[in-house]
Parts: structure tokens; C-alpha cells; sequence
């Protein structure tokens, strides 16, 4: 089939070939600042080395990730784009405010950390394949990457969602013989849109496994992305860490976004290792907020007495339950502590605003989501590379396995 597909239209095509470079994108919706501080260190770093970059580039781009010297070249080139992303998530620290130094972390992460693996995927694709355009689909390219055997084949989506979703591009990419990403793709000149599946396997053998779900839109005003993705050491929410040691933990996250009036409404559910000090256990954690970011904001999140052991584990409500509110100005200079809302403004303000957007993941369907037909429930706790949006994102009944 001859078509011919802009560069930009394969913008997250390269993901399995710089998913461990861009190690560390699962961010933590509560410990994203840490590690945003340590991406900001090697920034410096990253800053000082472009011109060398720049010199490697004129005689290694066209190895890319065939060559060391390539590799080297790519990876300084690129990296500063998810590290310019990371800061603006770490410098939600300067907010005075503790709520709006959280909502503005999860906000960022979303609005800016997920976006900007796509922007470093174009860049890893250019400089590291050397992609400019396909004038012809399928497409097949195979690399060697430190030893192992790097398969991208590009089609056209054959999936009856796919095509009626209007996706142009279907992207596989296989380590090792094994899947690694599969992508659904169409869009161009920034106006994207998409669905992106990525494995547990990947370049390196890594001591903790990152395996997620991504659906976005940019192609309007009105944009929204989806992410549903998991952390592990063994096997999913098995390991809740101590001494030291980090701990298993999944992550949904959504935001609808309108880029010309800032207003938004954003949610978060978080399962992970709980607050409280001398307590081995999960706990989960919510987040729900609107208004107009830089203005006004309604921000919703776990009780104030739950903060240390969070919600239930097989809590299945998608409502305002056990939940706290704030009506802040989002600003940096905002008071360090502002009361919450009383009762009656709570149900006047909060309670219709999660009834229009309920939460799409409860904590139970988190807890539950490693065992049989959870997002996570593949063999070693894989993703579903077959899986529609429908499968991961559309709310189902509550399965309290546990």
C-alpha cells in the first residue's frame, strides 16, 4: 500500500528502542519530585556535553544505534528533552502551598511528562534510525542494540477499533523476539492522537519492571490523555519495600485539558506503600481536582485522616468518599495552609464535579488488576498487547479478589 507517513506521524515508533534511556517515566504521583531532582542534576551534566553531542552527531548519526559512538551521540542529543519536562514537574516544590505543590506534580507529570516521551521518541527515531519519512507500509527495520536483536514493523492498523477510531499507523516492536510496545497512531504537525501499549521487557535487564498504558488526543482544543500503568520488582503489588528498598506500586491518571482557557478537570489513583511509619502495607491514594490552572482550583484528595494509611484496599466507590477539599489559587505565594471546605460547600462544590467525571480506576480495580482480566494480568504480570481502550479504560463491576 503506498502511502506516505510524515516523520511526526511516527512519533513514538522508537519507544522500545529508548524506553530504559528514558528510565524513570512511570513517576510516582507522591515521589515524582525526588527523582525529577535527580533527571535535573544530569541536565547540567546533559548541557555541558551538547557540543560533543553535536561533533559525535556528524559522524556517528548514521550508525545511530548501531554503533557505540551513535548510541552516545543520540542519548546526549535527546535526553533533554524529557529532563526540561522533568523540572517542570520538580519545580512544583516552590509552591508554598501542600496541596497545590501535590496537584501541581500530578498535573505536570501529566500534562508535560507523559507528552514530552513522545517528543524524545521523535528525536531517539531521527537521530537514532535515521527515520525521515515511509513511503511505503509495511515496514520493517531491524537494529542490534548492546547485543540484543531490536525489531520495529510499521503497518496499517487491521483492528476493527483501530480503523474506526481512525488510526493510520500500527507500530510493533519486538526484543528479543519478544514484544516489547505496540502502537496505534495517527495525526500530525502536533495535533496526535493515540494508544500506546508497552511490556515488562525491554533494552536492559532492569531490577524493576515498568509496563503501562497511554491514550491520548492533542488533536483539538479539548485535549485529554489517559494513563494506567504499574510498577514491580517480581510480580504486580507483591512488594511493599522497607529498608530502604522501594516498594510495588500502580498508577491511573487522566486530565482533560482545554489549551486555550487552562480549564481542566484531573484525576489520580494511586496504590502504593502506605504513609504511615513501622507499616508494611499498600495503601491508595486519590486525587480529583477542576478550575482553571494559574486561576482558581478545586482540588479533592484522601481524607486528611487517611493520609498515612490512604483508602482500602478493595474500595470500590467512584465517588467523593473520604475525601477533603481546598479552593486554592494556584500560585506559588498561595498561604502555606488555607482550612478545607465545610460539609455543605463540600457537597455543593465537590460532589457534582466527580459525579460528572467519577474516578475511572477505584482502588479495588487497581488492587485487582494483577489477577484475571486485569490490565496487568498476563503471564509475569505483562501487558495486554491486544487489548482496545475499551479493555484497560472503560470503568467494569468491581471484582474484590482480595
Amino acid at each position: 500500500m503506498k502511502r506516505r507517513i510524515s516523520l511526526m506521524a511516527l512519533l513514538v515508533v522508537g519507544t522500545a528502542l529508548t524506553v530504559l534511556l528514558m528510565s524513570g517515566f512511570l513517576s510516582r504521583a507522591k515521589g515524582a519530585a525526588e527523582w525529577a531532582r535527580q533527571q535535573g542534576a544530569q541536565s547540567a551534566s546533559l548541557t555541558f556535553f551538547m557540543p560533543m553531542a553535536k561533533r559525535l552527531l556528524g559522524n556517528a548519526q548514521a550508525g545511530g544505534f548501531n554503533s557505540v559512538d551513535g548510541r552516545r551521540a543520540v542519548e546526549i542529543f535527546c535526553q533533554p528533552i524529557l529532563d526540561e519536562a522533568w523540572k517542570s514537574v520538580d519545580a512544583s516544590q516552590q509552591y508554598e502551598n501542600r496541596e497545590l505543590r501535590e496537584f501541581n506534580r500530578i498535573f505536570r507529570w501529566l500534562n508535560r511528562a507523559v507528552p514530552a516521551r513522545s517528543e524524545s521518541t521523535l528525536c531517539h527515531l531521527k537521530r537514532g534510525l535515521g527515520v525521515e519519512s515511509f513511503d511505503e507500509l509495511p515496514f520493517h527495520k531491524t537494529v542490534d542494540y548492546q547485543g540484543k536483536k531490536v525489531e520495529v514493523e510499521v503497518t496499517a492498523p487491521s483492528e476493527i477499533w483501530a480503523v474506526e477510531s481512525g488510526y493510520e499507523v500500527k507500530a510493533v516492536v519486538r526484543v528479543e523476539s519478544a514484544l516489547s510496545l505496540v502502537l496505534y497512531w495517527t495525526g500530525k504537525n502536533g495535533h496526535s492522537r493515540g494508544f500506546l501499549i508497552e511490556g515488562t521487557v525491554g533494552l536492559y535487564d532492569e531490577p524493576r519492571k515498568q509496563t503501562g498504558y497511554l491514550w491520548w488526543d492533542r488533536s483539538d482544543v479539548e485535549q485529554t490523555i489517559k494513563y494506567y500503568g504499574a510498577e514491580f520488582e517480581n510480580a504486580y503489588l507483591e512488594n511493599v519495600g522497607g529498608s530502604g528498598a522501594p516498594g510495588d506500586k500502580a498508577i491511573y491518571g487522566e486530565i482533560r485539558y482545554n489549551h486555550i482557557t487552562s480549564a481542566f478537570h484531573l484525576q489520580s489513583t494511586v496504590m502504593e506503600p502506605q504513609n504511615k511509619k513501622g507499616v508494611r502495607s499498600f495503601g491508595c491514594y486519590r486525587w480529583h481536582a477542576r478550575g482553571t490552572k494559574g486561576d482558581l482550583v478545586l482540588i479533592a484528595q484522601t481524607g486528611e485522616d487517611r493520609w498515612e494509611n490512604g483508602h482500602g484496599r478493595n474500595a470500590s466507590f467512584r465517588d467523593a468518599s473520604e475525601m477533603d477539599a481546598f479552593w486554592l489559587k494556584d500560585e506559588k505565594t498561595s498561604p502555606a495552609w488555607i482550612g478545607k471546605l465545610d460539609p455543605a460547600l463540600f457537597n455543593d462544590w465537590v460532589v457534582p464535579g466527580i459525579e460528572q467525571y467519577p474516578f475511572r480506576k477505584t482502588c479495588n480495580d487497581l488492587y485487582a488488576a494483577g489477577v484475571g482480566d486485569g490490565a496487568f494480568a498476563e503471564t509475569d504480570n505483562n501487558a495486554r498487547f491486544d487489548a482496545a481502550p475499551n479493555d484497560i479504560f472503560t470503568p467494569k463491576a468491581e471484582r474484590h479478589h482480595f
